[in-house]
């Protein structure tokens, strides 16, 4: 994985996990993810899912921090694979005081990630897809947003995908920010993965 500007980028919620199975993998999940997860996930696995899939996810982080995740994906025949998702971050109210220290109104900070993906084969060994993402924040009465895409590429080693690889790059888009703009956290990954026997699962 390679990852730059660390701690000079803005919306790294980009970065977040949005299902615990994929999680538990690490970032090699990129190399055998199958199903509408691709879209976050590298979107060039979306070409080996079935005709029509849904996956939905909730996770509750530290601070009541969330994230919920919904995303679908269908596949054309002749065309490839089209897909659609979305990633929406929030917290509790956050308390606000003025500078004499008195307790003001409660305010909400949340951001949503809408994402719409297509993939296809380009041989039969080698998929590709991309991911095109539409990323909106906001903080008390102030708001940002902007644009960014992922590219990614899956390879089959063998066979019936017993063993096949993962590329992907993310996140490369415009900067995000309120009064300064930063750079998106662009990410570098790449994942192997190999079928043992069902169920079994061997990534790297």
């Amino acid at each position: 994985v390679y990852a730059g500007g660390v701690g000079t980028t803005s919306a790294n919620y980009l970065k977040f996990y949005p299902d615990a199975r994929a999680s538990g993998m690490g970032d090699a999940y990129i190399g055998v993810c199958n199903d509408a997860s691709c879209i976050w996930w590298n979107p060039a696995g979306l070409s080996g899912g079935k005709d029509a899939q849904i996956f939905t996810s909730y996770l509750m982080h530290l601070e009541n921090v969330y994230t919920g995740y919904l995303s679908g994906a269908v596949s054309v025949k002749s065309f490839g694979t089209i897909g659609a998702g979305i990633l929406s971050l929030g917290m509790d109210k956050i308390k606000s005081y003025d500078s004499s220290g008195n307790l003001l109104e409660d305010y909400i900070a949340n951001a949503n990630v809408i994402n719409l993906s297509f993939a296809g084969n380009v041989s039969k060994k080698v998929a590709i897809g991309v991911t095109l993402k539409s990323i909106q924040e906001k903080i008390e009465k102030e708001s940002a947003g902007g644009f960014a895409a992922d590219l990614g590429m899956k390879i089959a080693i063998m066979e019936n995908n017993r063993l096949g690889l993962g590329i992907v790059i993310q996140n490369i888009g415009s900067k995000i920010g309120y009064n300064e703009k930063s750079d998106l956290p662009v990410v570098i990954k790449a994942g192997i993965g190999a079928k043992i026997s069902e169920p079994l699962l061997l990534v790297l």
